[in-house]
């Protein structure tokens, strides 16, 4: 191990300790967020959102994700 090695597991164990998950900064949030704001695939908060053609917005990797199942457009919620 070196002086490195231990630099960077020092520094990613402080930063673990530190920063919170996204979802650990929306504890307490549910209900008080618009429904505008999630997903209607996944019902989570979107964090990448897209808006196809038709004016609805989904959470990119949701959008992926269901296509990845779901190869007709028309089935999606």
């Amino acid at each position: 191990s070196t002086v490195a090695d231990n630099t960077i597991k020092a520094t990613t164990d402080i930063t673990k300790s530190v920063v919170k998950t996204f979802e650990e900064r929306l504890e307490g949030f549910q209900g008080k967020i618009p429904q505008a704001y999630c997903c209607p695939i996944s019902q989570l908060i979107m964090n990448d959102p897209v808006t196809l053609s038709n004016g609805q917005t989904y959470d990119r990797q949701s959008l992926i994700n269901y296509f990845a199942y779901h190869k007709n457009p028309a089935s999606l919620p």
